[in-house]
């Protein structure tokens, strides 16, 4: 993610509008100046790029808080400075990867967590295992929308089903506002499934909020490369002959048992009720690493830290490290690459 630092009254200083993030190229659309804005005209809307970008008050009226909760501020707190605050206590502090307790490589064994999923299906059942064991109340975690566009959304889940069906990578844009206010209105205990800046604004969210701080119990990060844009998938279906609103269902990595699960296959589901398929390395726009339909914000993040953990975290098949991190509530990321 960002490196943000500051000298010390920078942040007492600062006033900054998510229209100043927007026009830096440093918002990533994850919707946590609109969960805090407390206000009912506030809202994500999606850009001619295809990107959330939020509608605020704040577009006009500057605030220190907004800049104390965007994950690409210059003067929110970094990533160390959120560590030493929650985690203190870890057993390992490591200048590549943070503070943490333990390190593992594998995959789930139990049912069918991993055929369910695009890797090791490690962030699913960690999330079902939180439901049984009464750890948690709610997951909060993006499923396919029903049946038309945007394709997916954040969802809170109460039953390990609901946790089920949203299993799998989504390469689309979405956002917290939503699910942060149901935290709000209904007590209770809550996990959140994100990648690393959108954990990171719900811990600088949690720090201003003292509701979300005993609301928000868990952090299951996901490795992440980039943020796509929604024309990644209208890319996809015009490759296939289709036009993007004949389409009601994308799946990014369809799996074979008899492939590798990092030969990816894109899937679209047709509002005929038909599909179309095709191999990622047959799409112009399959090469990962390309950037294609890159958020812009995402090049400052993997300046500083592309892929990296929270508790626990799952990789995905493209990332170099296949690697898996799992601790019990004590490890966070810093802001140095550790897969670089």
């Amino acid at each position: 993610m960002s490196s943000n630092e500051r000298t010390p009254d920078h942040a007492r200083r600062a006033v900054l509008t998510p229209a100043h993030l927007n026009r830096a190229g440093l918002c990533i659309g994850c919707g946590a100046c609109v969960a805090q804005a407390g206000e009912s005209t506030a809202r994500m809307h999606t850009d001619r790029f295809g990107q959330l970008k939020p509608l605020t008050s704040g577009e006009r009226n500057g605030s220190s808080a907004f800049a104390e909760i965007c994950p690409f501020s210059p003067s929110s707190a970094n990533e160390d400075a959120i560590a030493a605050e929650r985690f203190a206590s870890s057993k390992y502090l490591d200048p590549r990867i943070g503070r943490y307790e333990a390190c593992y490589v594998g995959h789930v064994r139990e049912g069918i967590f991993r055929a369910e999923g695009s890797s090791g299906g490690m962030a699913t059942w960690t999330a079902v295992e939180l439901l049984a064991k009464r750890l948690v109340d709610g997951v909060a975690h993006v499923v396919p929308s029903s049946g038309d566009q945007p394709f997916f959304r954040y969802q809170i889940s109460r039953k390990a089903e609901d946790v089920r069906r949203g299993a799998k990578s989504r390469y689309h844009p979405v956002e917290l506002s939503g699910i942060v206010e149901e935290v709000r209105r209904q007590p209770g205990r809550y996990a959140v499934v994100g990648i690393p800046c959108f954990v990171k604004a719900v811990h600088l969210l949690r720090r201003r909020d003292p509701v979300l701080q005993e609301r928000l119990a868990f952090m299951l990060g996901l490795f992440c490369g980039h943020m796509k844009s929604a024309r990644f998938v209208e890319s996809f279906a015009w490759q296939m002959g289709e036009r993007i609103d004949a389409v009601t269902g994308v799946d990014y990595r369809l799996k074979d048992e008899n492939r590798p699960a990092n030969w990816y296959t894109a899937h679209l589901e047709m509002r005929d009720g038909s599909s179309r398929s095709r191999d990622w390395w047959h799409l112009v726009d399959g090469d990962w690493g390309a950037g294609f339909f890159q958020n812009s914000a995402c090049i400052s993040a993997m300046t500083w830290s592309p892929k990296r953990p929270i508790f626990p975290s799952a990789t995905p098949g493209w990332s170099p490290m296949r690697r898996t991190v799992a601790a019990p509530m004590s490890s966070l990321s810093d802001r140095r690459s550790f897969t670089g």
